[in-house]
């Protein structure tokens, strides 16, 4: 399964990080697990080895075995899973049936992806993206938008279709939390003029 029968009988220590990720999947998968784990072991591997992977992971599951996906590519989860767990920082915002998770929210998004010329274009140009602003670059090769949805609009969805159609890594998209000084600027901006009234 793993397509390495040329290496296998070399040391572990002379594989590829990419080699031994196939490896570890190939046996994970056949050794008939009640529970598969798998935290982005699909990052790796060219998009035949991808494809052979997804479907053993269907055949385990049509066979009832349980899969627990964990990725920060929205494609591969819409792909594999039904229910999803939304965390930020190790804390649960949200769990859910993935359609009703994808569905709920309109508020402001970030998203931080692998650079991409016209990206940020594409997202500006999405049905219902209000407004879209380059954030400070955070991590090295990254770009981290501001997604401001139209009032009422729910833009998750296609965002998670836009890096799909793209074949885009869509490394973090989480919703924007006012930041304390922003609330307490905020309020104490509206005393002053109510003081001064």
């Amino acid at each position: 399964f793993s397509e390495l029968q040329d290496f296998i009988d070399e040391p572990l220590r002379t594989y590829s990080t990419g080699m031994v990720m196939r490896l570890a999947f190939s046996v994970a998968v056949n050794t008939n697990p009640d529970i598969l784990i798998i935290d982005e072991v699909l990052a790796v591997g060219d998009k035949q080895f991808q494809d052979k992977c997804i479907k053993k992971i269907y055949e385990l599951k049509a066979a009832g075995h349980t899969l627990i996906c964990v990725s920060h590519s929205g494609s591969l989860i819409e792909t594999l899973c039904d229910t999803a767990l939304w965390m930020d920082h190790g804390r649960v915002v949200k769990r859910d049936r993935l359609e009703r998770l994808l569905a709920d929210g309109s508020g402001a998004l970030a998203l931080r992806y692998p650079f991409r010329a016209g990206m940020a274009e594409a997202v500006a140009a999405l049905p219902g993206v209000k407004r879209v602003r380059e954030l400070p670059q955070k991590e090295a090769g990254c770009t981290e938008l501001r997604v401001e949805p139209a009032e009422g609009a729910d833009v998750r969805a296609a965002l998670f279709g836009l890096f799909a159609g793209q074949n885009a890594p869509l490394l973090m998209l989480k919703p924007v939390e006012t930041p304390l000084e922003s609330v307490f600027f905020d309020l104490t901006a509206s005393t002053e003029s109510e003081a001064r009234a």
